[in-house]
């Protein structure tokens, strides 16, 4: 095997691994974050599910994992009582779902369903009812 040959297959071993290891670090950052929500350790949770995010936003933009977890942050911020931490969170979530699966996707209704309930504490019934109703029609019509 010559250099340029040995090169490119050590590189892509580097490449396989590093998109593994990121595959891996969302997904246990994420279940961290969750189990760390669900124990009370809030300030532990928000900087796992934060970490999460940062690990999630290498697959790109219109990538599901990070909407999976800029929702699942968002949620944690919501629960907080922490909406103006929230609202970009789902707005960022929303705009990627819609565009990489569009309009009618499934995905796009959980994003509507749990960006509605964050508007509703915060007294913004006109806009969750809204989101809501293009969430139910999303999930009659799949």
């Amino acid at each position: 095997m010559n250099f340029l040959s040995f090169r490119s297959v050590i590189l892509c071993v580097a490449c396989v691994s590093s998109l593994a290891c990121q595959e891996m670090g969302w997904r246990e950052y994420s279940r961290a974050g969750l189990e760390a929500y669900a124990r009370g350790d809030y300030g532990e949770a928000e900087k796992l599910l934060s970490a999460a995010v940062d690990e999630a936003e290498h697959f790109g933009p219109e990538d599901t994992r990070l909407v999976r977890v800029l929702v699942n942050l968002a949620g944690f911020y919501r629960t907080m009582g922490r909406h103006a931490e929230a609202e970009p969170l789902y707005d960022r979530a929303l705009a990627m779902s819609e565009e990489s699966l569009g309009l009618k996707h499934p995905t796009v209704a959980m994003v509507l369903e749990n960006y509605a309930a964050s508007l509703r504490k915060t007294d913004r019934e006109v806009e969750a009812d809204e989101m809501e109703a293009r969430a139910k029609a999303i999930r009659a019509a799949n």
